[in-house]
């Protein structure tokens, strides 16, 4: 009995003691932040992106994916948060414009919190109604793209949704960070 009274705390099972659980309690509006194991797609991804995709075509707003999607289709092992959608500024009023279009799909929501993601925390956020899923527009001057360069760097991806080079992402987001206060 002293080796069971020495390691009492531990609740080790083969002491013959129940492990003791801890629940977190997570308030609803940080769960939309929180995220699985790496490598991750929440399932509420592939529901939201060809919804928020085809209001903006029907906008004709220019637009790309760029954020966590960009990175886990260059099979860069991160955790898949909200959805990052890039697009020239000119294009911001349409992009609200099919944001508004969608009517209860989406609402307003509060700027992004933590060190990965200040990027994004400037820029308008929306989340999904009865999801946790939230998606960003952030403006292509934000990485260091002019509206020319925008247009001339998107291409078509295997995933039917118009990708940013993953180099010129890298070097928008390392001027995007170089350029915050």
């Amino acid at each position: 009995m002293i080796i069971s009274g020495l390691f009492s705390h531990l609740r080790i099972p083969i002491f013959g003691r129940r492990r003791r659980i801890i629940k977190i309690e997570v308030p609803p509006d940080l769960l939309v932040d929180a995220r699985g194991l790496p490598g991750d797609l929440p399932g509420d991804v592939p529901f939201v992106l060809p919804i928020t995709s085809s209001a903006l075509h029907s906008e004709k707003t220019r637009w790309c994916i760029v954020g966590d999607i960009l990175l886990e289709y260059y099979g860069v092992p991160k955790v898949v948060g909200d959805i990052e959608i890039c697009l020239p500024s000119e294009d911001l009023a349409n992009a609200f414009s099919a944001v508004k279009s969608l009517g209860e799909f989406c609402y307003p929501f509060r700027p992004l919190r933590g060190h990965y993601t200040r990027h994004a925390a400037p820029h308008s956020r929306f989340r999904v109604k009865g999801m946790n899923q939230c998606f960003v527009f952030i403006p292509a001057e934000a990485y260091g793209l002019s509206s020319a360069d925008f247009s001339r760097l998107l291409y078509p991806s295997l995933i039917n949704f118009p990708l940013l080079p993953l180099p010129t992402y890298i070097q928008g987001l390392c001027v995007a960070l170089a350029n915050e206060p």
